[in-house]
């Protein structure tokens, strides 16, 4: 009877038992995995490869790796130089590379692949400095400087892509192949392009398998593709700006994640006067407009995407001087040296005239950061206040290009393209040789700034650098070819299905993108 009762009650036990496990199963039953592909949007196409291929912006430094790179605290590291040797006198850079790099054809990485590149691309901070590059052997390249230059190693990871080209036509190159963990996939031009998993990176187990850049020219619309899951991720480069007014929309997301790519800012830009003609070749007057602007009102503006600051420098970074400080908001005072430089208000109408003319000025600015507009018209019903009639002209990106490389113009909102280097560099906008192309402005002409900024570069002692880096930012705050600076934060915003993601400084801030997974 004992024995009955004991089969019986096994015979349940071990019913309850497979029950159990049977809905243990179910409910661990594994998750379908999900499809490893990411699509960025992006403003449109911009970067030194689109010669070659429609790439540019944020997919450069995925395909095409360059020789160093920049980590988040601004330092440089090995990519595919494994070291290099800098010569007592700052002339000679000695690289080493990596011994088994190939690129996506299967091709080893030589030194003369290097050396094609840069000669190929011709980079103009790199070749204005570069006065020859020798190949040693094929893993060793030297490269002999005019001069020394700080900011070598800085050009090398910025303009410095290394290519293997694949196709011709005319003696030009139409298309390579890198050596970064993706591969260029199909594309069309203005619209999109994807990359593809490149199996066999030398850098290790790429976890993406597919990577699409969507462009979406209009900022307000990239984000409600995040929004609405058309894209995973946005922000990425410096065309594809998310508007100051969205970020807190965007951060009481839950299924999103937003974060800033440096540290420190990503650029400073600068709302810039032309010093060369009137009325701003007037020291008075440039003084006034920097007490007529109420920063207080443009840091709200600004939001979390940035923040006024007192100088041309990073107030983190140890070439920050601190004892520069910025003009107060005093309507009064700007008035006055109006006044003492000749502009005054006559007939009663508001505007401020001098020998019969008033003070008219045009303001042109560039759509390529949509937060720029809302500054300019701030500044515009700002200077209305001490009779300064300011035109507002929104201008296309090579449209303003041109107008700044031919002056035409009496303020704009520029980048400071030197502010990003390491060490920063004060020849973009200060300068009177200003680089061709690009941002590049002839904004001022001062003797005294051209010779600390010719001495500059030229010193290979940190601290004699650092006491220029001061005293030129001294000259630069005395004369004031500049109203206001503006620290820009690149500000990423995500899918939280996108785990893994650690962005880098500068251009390439997608540089470890390689690294990222997909998860629920």
């Amino acid at each position: 009877m004992i024995s009955r009762k004991v089969t019986i009650g096994l015979v349940i036990g071990l019913t309850c038992v497979v029950l159990l496990g049977v809905l243990i199963t179910g409910c661990l039953k594994p998750k379908k995995a999900l499809k490893q592909e990411l699509t960025i949007g992006v403003g449109g196409w911009a970067g030194p490869s689109d010669i070659i291929s429609p790439m540019g912006g944020s997919a450069d430094h995925l395909v095409f790796e360059t020789l160093v790179m920049m980590d988040q605290n601004k330092n440089f590291k090995p990519l595919l130089a494994k070291s290099w040797d800098i010569s007592d006198d700052g002339k000679i850079y000695t690289f080493h590379l990596r011994d088994k790099v190939k690129f996506h054809d299967g091709t080893q990485l030589t030194a003369n692949d290097v050396k094609f590149s840069i000669n190929y691309f011709k980079y103009p901070p790199l070749m204005s400095i570069i006065k020859d590059i020798q190949v040693i052997d094929d893993h060793t390249v030297k490269f002999i400087l005019k001069r020394p230059c700080p900011q070598f190693l800085f050009e090398l990871h910025f303009g410095g892509a290394i290519i293997k080209p694949t196709e011709y036509e005319n003696g030009v190159v139409t298309n390579a192949v890198g050596s970064g963990p993706f591969k260029l996939g199909d594309y069309a031009k203005d619209q999109y392009l994807t990359l593809i998993k490149n199996e066999n990176y030398w850098g290790g187990n790429v976890k993406l398998g597919k990577v699409t850049f969507k462009v979406i020219p209009s900022p307000h619309t990239r984000v409600m593709a995040l929004e609405n899951g058309e894209i995973d991720m946005t922000g990425t480069d410096a065309g594809s700006h998310i508007p100051a007014d969205a970020i807190s929309e965007l951060k009481n997301i839950p299924s999103l994640e937003l974060m800033r790519s440096e540290k420190t800012g990503f650029r400073i830009d600068v709302v810039a006067f032309n010093c060369l003609k009137s009325p701003f070749n007037d020291l008075r007057v440039r003084k006034a407009v920097c007490y007529a602007i109420d920063k207080n009102a443009l840091n709200i503006i600004l939001g979390e995407s940035g923040r006024v600051v007192d100088g041309p420098v990073f107030p983190e970074t140890e070439w920050y001087n601190p004892t520069i400080k910025g003009y107060p908001y005093d309507l009064e005072k700007a008035k006055k040296l109006l006044a003492e430089a000749g502009w005054v208000d006559t007939d009663g109408d508001g505007i401020i005239e001098k020998d019969g003319k008033p003070f008219k000025v045009s303001f042109v600015i560039s759509p390529v950061n949509p937060v720029w507009s809302n500054i300019a018209e701030t500044i515009q019903a700002q200077l209305k206040e001490v009779g300064i009639d300011v035109k507002i002209r929104v201008l296309e990106t090579g449209a303003l290009f041109a107008a700044l490389s031919r002056g035409n113009f009496d303020m704009t909102i520029k980048v400071d393209t030197g502010t990003p280097r390491v060490p920063p560099d004060f020849s973009h906008t200060y300068y009177s040789i200003p680089r061709a192309g690009g941002w590049g402005a002839k904004l001022i002409e001062n003797e005294t700034l051209d010779h600390l900024i010719n001495q500059y570069p030229s010193t290979l002692d940190h601290g004699k650098q650092l006491e220029l880096a001061y005293e030129i930012q001294e000259v630069i705050n005395e004369n004031r070819p500049v109203a206001l600076y503006i620290e820009d934060y690149r500000i990423i915003a995500m899918n939280k299905k996108v785990q893994g993601f650690e962005p880098m400084p500068g251009w390439s801030s997608l540089r470890y993108l390689w690294k990222v997974n997909i998860e629920e």
